[in-house]
């Protein structure tokens, strides 16, 4: 059986949108990946009226403020337009929030990150079914079927590749939504209607902020809305930042800037290295377990004031795993790369 893996980065390290509705149980096969770029909308192929549906909206944000209900019911007036029948539910949870309602209680037992992959072929509840993946040339499909102890299939999903600093964030409909195609009919709807985005971020031109006139807005709080606003979520939690405007925390022009520099960008030659563990294959699956485990630890907190001792626990670990074994082995595949 082949398992595929995605051409292009498939942003999943944070999760900043999630539209739920989940009343399904987990199917037998995995949902296929999707692009990260909007799909046509379904709703311009269909010719048949769309029944009426409701989806959720969860965003990653500063919580509820005091006019969000006013101006997601303005959301959902200016969504009829242009998708009749869809009702939106919004929720903005703000961190402290989603650490009280969402983290386990029992979360330093459980395993977070990472993905398991047998060498005889075997899966288990880890075992990824469809990745997202850099590949910049066809041997990556080689060497991923070395990585993955399986034959893998690369499916290009987009001409361009990225690397990114910083963590990347995503939009997700989850696999047990009961309206998955009319959520995603609302991310394209967002995506490509500059008004519905910039009324879902910024609120009511002349009540939550004042057009300069100039081709700049004023919102009272920057760039990024707080909780003490009356109204202001994160533009880059949904839609495109390519539709925001520029408050008094932005720089005029900066998206279109970057468009442009990257037309000409440098391209480093070792986007196409590719790693092979085969010679430290133990010591890889010992780093990425201590990784797991300290990680979680000290993005979570849970060590509370002895995070200092954990992190150097982490580190002296790591060196007795073969850290150092890792980095000559990494050299020298480096150096024969570039003779």
């Amino acid at each position: 059986m082949k398992r595929i893996l995605s051409w292009a980065l498939v942003l999943v390290l944070l999760a900043a949108v999630c539209l739920t509705g989940c009343t399904k149980t987990p199917a037998s096969s995995a949902a296929p990946a999707s692009s990260a770029q909007p799909a046509s909308s379904a709703a311009e192929s269909k010719t048949e009226p769309l029944k009426q549906a409701k989806i959720q909206v969860w965003l990653l944000g500063p919580g509820k403020q005091v006019d969000s209900e006013k101006v997601w019911g303005k959301v959902n007036e200016l969504l009829a337009k242009t998708l009749p029948n869809t009702t939106v539910e919004m929720s903005v949870l703000a961190s402290s929030e989603y650490k009280d309602k969402y983290i386990a209680s029992d979360i330093a037992s459980k395993k977070i990150n990472g993905w398991t992959t047998q060498k005889d072929g075997s899966y288990d509840n880890n075992t990824p079914i469809s990745l997202g993946r850099e590949a910049y040339g066809d041997e990556s499909e080689k060497q991923y079927s070395k990585q993955f102890y399986r034959e893998v299939s690369l499916v290009r999903i987009h001409d361009i590749g990225t690397i990114a600093g910083g963590s990347e964030t995503c939009m997700t409909i989850p696999f047990c939504a009961d309206e998955p195609e009319r959520a995603m009919m609302f991310l394209n709807e967002v995506w490509k209607n500059k008004e519905l985005y910039q009324l879902l971020i910024y609120g009511i031109k002349g009540e939550h902020y004042t057009d300069n006139g100039d081709g700049t807005i004023t919102t009272g709080y920057g760039q990024i809305g707080n909780s003490n606003a009356k109204y202001g979520i994160w533009k880059w939690t949904i839609g495109t930042c390519l539709n925001s405007l520029v408050t008094e925390g932005d720089i005029p022009g900066y998206y279109q800037e970057l468009i442009e520099r990257e037309k000409n960008a440098y391209v480093s030659p070792f986007n196409k290295f590719n790693f092979d563990k085969e010679n430290v294959d133990g010591i890889v699956s010992a780093l990425s377990a201590l990784d797991d485990k300290y990680s979680t630890m000290l993005l979570y907190g849970y060590t509370g004031d002895k995070w200092e001792e954990t992190l150097n626990q982490w580190i002296a670990e790591r060196k007795a795993a073969g850290e150092d074994e890792l980095i000559a082995e990494y050299q020298k595949q480096v150096n024969e790369f570039i003779k």
